[in-house]
């Protein structure tokens, strides 16, 4: 028998590891590393030291993640061996010998694992054909699981796929260890304690060497490595809760909070359990404090108009006050006991700073002492609302004009009353089985049907903060709501879910995007606005986040994704293509548009077997890959096919997290061949020139057609002014123009051509009319400019 020490001991701090990469947008990739010159003629797996080449492969064992060499920040050298605990799963006759599959078609579905690890697998075949296969899990590791396949009727294939580990079920996972872990060995037992730990299932690894130490008196000297695992597990909790916090959910992290565990826990946890509660508890007192102090001002006022127009605010402010709005009161919290203040101007400092917010970044728009001003902001606000709900031309004319007369009026008040105002719309019909979840249409583009959308709320959505969102596209043969599924979970029997889009606090937006039966992505103006349009409607009822805004989509929906993120950059945080193909036979689009890329970050998910795929894609990685600016990361999975990929949905949410959309870049340069890909960031082009536009009904191109460029520029000079510089070939070029561009104090030149231009004014008009038709109440122009681009 082993000493105690040497039976069981956690991994060492100095344990030989892994290369680990750290990239330039903050993730950490971990494996064995190389170099390869191109992804058309990628080697089939990354082998030996780093080679030579301008893309890195980076082999976990799971999956090879490729990325740009210019986009390394720093590399940390370690020895790639063999740390993982790796647990053999006997399966007798796993075919090693026989016809290697290497090409795999959709997945039509899996069973669940049994007691041995094993499954069906149905997928479809040549010719619409399904092909069954048993499968049998060979080797457990914490990260990967080794899936073959087994002995059955018909041919011997042979197939070797990786998965996750983590995308097995705990109760999965138990059964199948159950069935060689032999319980009155303590090696055994030892071994698996190590497997949860560095899976990270600090609960499991911690209950098992509890029964071990109950067990075996020889190991009773382990109390130690029980403490340690009590720690671990607890700092895990702290990371849940934080999480769950920083994401909005708010009951639920204190209810953790109350419920976290104090016995034997380290006091540094505790201390930060404790300055986590402290801060909650701070919170509410400021808020009670703020309900209390508003009403007395407001009974204190002399002019009955004023208090009759402000004292609905006052009721908003107490039953909307919370965790998400109270740093709008910070002015009003700073100076509300300064006895050179009256009551009507400290008042007015709460009203104000309610509407205006505290994130004003014009001076002139920060909350203000005079209750008359914020009155009239008040009677703004509902001008603004009423506004946006307006489908009258003339209706919106009539209230534009009410809000020109108001003093709350200007520009600055209304864009900030914007921002901070909730989603003008309703948000529309609620499920009645599904927490959270909403059934929409926006009609479709004329003669075509109207589209519907789901879009899932996270738990404890608050129409006063701003969520981080994901649209998602589905394949062919499925629907929206199946993509819901995969990015917030399945329906939980409570009626809520639980997957990583709940944890996190996404809104998930999934369109029904395709028509009925259809099996490719077409490239179409309507497949574009039945996505695009979705957005903007649900930016009208939701409040979401515009700069970090994902899109994403599976198969067919990843190449709709792939061709509307790189068509529309301007959108986007990021963009997802899971097992997506760049551009049909018969359409160019996306080859055609490859410089694009250059402004909007990709993350590809692929199966090694799915078809020609890596190949395929092959040319437009080589484009994106190596080249500076651009940020792109292709995950090939190893061993599978067209799947949905369910494994990799943690470091998408890790990689979504470090990355938001720059709105105001000041400089581009981007290309366009249809005629509806005519908007960037603040540039819009129409009257496009007919032999650099090809719409996909007109398809191929006419001889000599090329694709039209365009380029912009902003420079601002050491005193404040600005100029423009834009490069076009349209017909007509406006510029859209808001602070986060240009400084409306100072001096602003437009030159579009040979042509120049003093700026427009900001204008409250533009403002209104650009977030009724874009959605976008975060950054809404001021100015508006069309001017002649020849």
């Amino acid at each position: 028998m082993l000493s105690v020490a040497a039976a069981f001991a956690f991994p060492p701090d100095n344990e030989a590891e892994a290369t680990k990469i750290l990239t330039n947008n903050g993730m950490v990739l971990e494996g064995t590393v190389a170099k390869i010159p191109s992804m058309v003629n990628r080697p089939t797996a990354a082998q030996g030291p780093v080679g030579s080449g301008s893309i890195v492969v980076v082999d976990d064992d799971l999956r090879r993640t490729y990325i740009g060499h210019i986009n390394i920040r720093e590399v940390r050298e370690g020895d790639a061996g063999d740390s993982l605990e790796k647990i053999n799963i006997p399966q007798r006759f796993a075919i090693n010998n026989g016809r290697p599959i290497t090409s795999m078609g959709p997945i039509i579905s899996t069973s669940k694992w049994d007691g041995f690890g094993r499954r069906m697998l149905k997928m479809r075949g040549p010719g619409n054909d399904t092909t069954n296969i048993v499968q049998g899990i060979t080797t457990l590791t914490p990260l990967w699981t080794q899936v073959q396949a087994l002995p059955s009727a018909g041919p011997k294939l042979v197939l070797d796929q990786r998965i996750a580990t983590s995308s097995i079920s705990a109760a999965d996972l138990h059964k199948i260890l159950s069935t060689v872990i032999d319980q009155n060995n303590p090696d055994h037992r030892l071994k698996l304690v190590r497997f949860f730990l560095q899976a990270e299932r600090f609960n499991d690894a911690q209950t098992e060497l509890e029964a071990i130490v109950r067990q075996f008196p020889e190991f009773q000297g382990l109390e130690r490595e029980l403490d340690t695992l009590r720690q671990m597990r607890a700092r895990r909790g702290l990371d849940e809760l934080k999480l769950r916090r920083d994401s909005g959910q708010h009951q639920l992290s204190r209810w953790l909070l109350k419920n976290f565990p104090h016995q034997d826990i380290a006091d540094e946890t505790l201390f930060q359990v404790r300055e986590i509660l402290k801060d909650y508890e701070e919170i509410d007192r400021r808020i009670e404090l703020i309900n209390q102090q508003l009403p007395v001002l407001l009974a204190e006022l002399d002019d009955d108009r004023l208090r009759s127009d402000l004292a609905p605010v006052v009721d908003e402010i107490a039953a909307e006050l919370n965790v998400n709005t109270l740093d709008r009161m910070a002015s009003f919290r700073r100076l509300h006991d300064d006895a050179e203040l009256s009551p009507s101007e400290k008042l007015a400092l709460g009203i104000s700073g309610w509407l205006l917010g505290s994130d004003a970044t014009d001076k002139t728009a920060i909350p203000t002492d005079n209750a008359a001003v914020a009155a009239s902001l008040v009677r703004v606000r509902s001008f603004i609302t009423a506004y946006l709900n307006a489908d009258n031309q003339n209706d919106r004319a009539a209230i534009l004009a009410a809000i020109r007369a108001e003093e709350g009026g200007l520009p600055r008040y209304a864009a900030q009353l914007i921002k901070n105002m909730k989603p003008p719309l309703p948000p529309g019909e609620k499920d009645a089985s599904i927490s959270g979840l909403y059934h929409l249409q926006v009609p479709g583009l004329q003669g075509q049907s109207d589209v519907a959308y789901y879009v899932q709320v996270p738990p404890e959505y608050d129409p006063h903060r701003r969520y981080p969102v994901v649209v998602t596209l589905h394949g062919a043969g499925t629907d929206a709501l199946k993509q819901i599924d995969w990015w917030a979970g399945g329906a939980a029997e409570a009626g809520g879910r639980l997957g990583q889009g709940t944890r996190h606090g996404y809104i998930v937006i999934a369109p029904q995007w395709g028509e009925p039966g259809q099996k490719q992505y077409g490239y179409s103006a309507r497949e574009h606005a039945a996505v695009l349009d979705t957005l903007r409607d649900a930016g009208r009822r939701f409040s979401i986040d515009t700069d970090r805004v994902f899109l994403s989509g599976h198969s067919m929906g990843g190449d709709a994704a792939w061709d509307i993120g790189i068509s529309h950059p301007d959108l986007w945080a990021g963009v997802i293509p899971i097992v997506a193909q760049a551009d049909a036979a018969a359409f160019n689009y996306i080859s055609r548009y490859w410089q694009n890329a250059k402004y909007v970050p990709f993350y590809f998910v692929n199966g090694e077997l799915d078809g020609s795929k890596m190949v395929v894609n092959g040319p437009q990685w080589d484009r994106y890959l190596p080249r500076v600016g651009f940020d792109c990361t292709v995950v090939e999975y190893l061993g599978r096919g067209h799947e949905s990929f369910q494994d990799e949905i943690q470091r998408l949410f890790e990689w979504m997290g470090k990355h938001r959309r720059n709105f105001h870049p000041d400089e581009f340069e981007c290309t366009a061949m249809r005629s509806w890909d005519n908007y960037f960031w603040w540039l819009e082009l129409s009257q496009l020139p007919a032999n650099q536009v090809t719409n996909p009904q007109d398809w191929p191109p006419p001889r000599g057609t090329r694709a039209m460029e365009v380029a912009a520029v902003v420079r601002t000079a050491p005193n404040g002014d600005g100029n423009i510089y834009v490069k076009s070939s349209a017909g007509v070029v406006t510029v859209w123009l808001s602070p986060g561009l240009v400084n409306f104090d100072k001096r602003v030149r437009v030159r579009v051509g040979s042509r120049s231009y003093d700026a427009a004014a900001p204008d409250v008009g533009v403002i209104l009319e650009d977030v009724r038709t874009r959605g976008d109440r975060i950054h809404p122009f001021w100015a508006k400019m069309e001017l002649n681009g020849r």
